[in-house]
């Protein structure tokens, strides 16, 4: 398997006293036939305003840190990620641009049977890897719906879009 992506439930609560609280979600059961037999996926963080405390600042700055764990199959893998970042934004009319410097942290173990061997299990354990993660994007606010598209420069390069209702 080359890749592998899926669409997981997000919910966001905030803005208590600048602060904004993430979970995320999915979980799924596939037939015993499949390569991957259950997905679970968690992830929980949140983010801080910062630029609260320097009134002066001319743009938005939060402080974010961030949990994930995803599980494939019951021991096929499974993987913890620590992501913390610091976020710049500046609001014009109904556009948001915004950009991150942030830092990752994965840590992995592997757990299958030997197509060649069968009835041997091989268990492998990656080390952590840190990486920089840069990210820019932008943010559309229209009536009730947010919409945004960002591109994620990191360990593995990716892009994002989303649709949010209420903010």
């Amino acid at each position: 398997m080359d890749e592998f992506a899926f669409a997981a439930p997000q919910v966001s609560i905030g803005s208590l006293l600048g602060t904004r609280a993430v979970v995320r979600w999915y979980s799924q059961n596939f037939g015993a036939h499949d390569l991957v037999t259950k997905v679970k996926y968690f992830g929980v963080g949140g983010q801080h305003s910062i630029s609260q405390y320097f009134t002066t600042l001319p743009f938005d700055l939060a402080l974010g840190a961030f949990y994930q764990e995803l599980k494939l199959s019951d021991q096929l893998i499974d993987s913890k990620t620590y992501h913390v970042d610091l976020t710049g934004s500046k609001s014009y009319s109904i556009l948001q641009p915004y950009g991150a410097i942030g830092f990752d942290s994965m840590d992995m173990d592997v757990l299958y049977e030997d197509a060649t061997n069968p009835g041997t299990n091989v268990a492998v354990h990656f080390d952590r890897t840190n990486h920089i993660h840069l990210t820019a994007g932008v943010q559309a606010k229209l009536a009730f719906v947010l919409v945004h598209a960002e591109a994620n420069v990191a360990a593995i390069n990716g892009l994002a879009v989303g649709l949010s209702f209420g903010y």
